[in-house]
């Protein structure tokens, strides 16, 4: 990737990949400014490393998509570390107008994001991370036995096996 420099290649990169990113936020944290916040880092952070890209490893694409989830988890981690330390203090919520309370439901959904993001860290890295890549990176399961170095079908199979555990950690079932 050669887009450090040669500015017209990373232009074409960002036109080529702006709408995808920002609905990949859109989707996720659904607070447009927010979205918008989240794909600006990312392209800076693909501007600021896109010397340590190593095509060995995956595509552009999926160097991408790695950054854009890097940048999502730490969202969700610092809204539930702001959310810890309010309820620590004892901050009580007042008599909310309709736009405070729809701004609340937005990050009640967040939160429940983040509740997702802790239950994704309880499973075993390679059933994590299969999932992560096919739901979150919406990669095709031959890019991710690509990634995992694995065939496709046993690509699928962690797959499956990741979302069944995260549904028992999700529903409290120690089981899992």
């Amino acid at each position: 990737m050669r887009s450090r420099t040669d500015p017209e290649r990373f232009g074409d990169f960002f036109d080529g990949h702006y709408d995808e990113v920002l609905t990949y936020f859109a989707v996720r944290v659904r607070s447009p400014e927010t979205a918008a916040d989240l794909c600006a880092e990312t392209f800076a952070a693909v501007l600021a490393g896109v010397a340590r890209f190593d095509p060995e490893q995956g595509s552009e694409s999926q160097w991408l998509y790695g950054i854009a989830r890097n940048l999502l988890y730490r969202y969700w981690r610092d809204l539930r570390v702001q959310s810890n330390a309010r309820d620590d203090l004892g901050i009580a919520s007042s008599e909310l107008d309709d736009d405070t309370a729809a701004m609340i439901a937005r990050v009640d959904a967040e939160a429940q994001r983040s509740a997702l993001a802790i239950a994704l860290d309880q499973l075993p890295p390679s059933l994590r991370d299969a999932v992560e890549m096919r739901l979150l990176s919406e990669l095709e399961y031959s890019e991710i036995a690509q990634v995992l170095g694995c065939r496709p079908g046993a690509a699928r199979v962690r797959v499956h096996r990741g979302l069944r555990r995260l549904r028992s950690v999700m529903d409290g079932d120690s089981n899992g």
